[in-house]
């Protein structure tokens, strides 16, 4: 599995999964961002902020 993550001084976290490293539930083509902050966590209900790229 290849993740790339990314932590900021703020202690905000963003992580990038290739496409075919997701779960079950994601699209062997699609590439994963994940961004995780006090601040979208605030706007997100507590939880981190997905994003899905198709075909990518």
């Amino acid at each position: 599995m290849e993740i790339q993550v990314a932590k900021l001084l703020d202690s905000s976290v963003a992580k990038f999964r290739v496409a075919g490293d997701a779960s079950a539930a994601t699209a062997a083509s699609t590439g994963t961002v994940e961004l995780s902050s006090a601040a979208v966590k605030i706007i997100n209900h507590d939880n981190v902020a997905k994003f899905k790229f198709p075909g990518v």
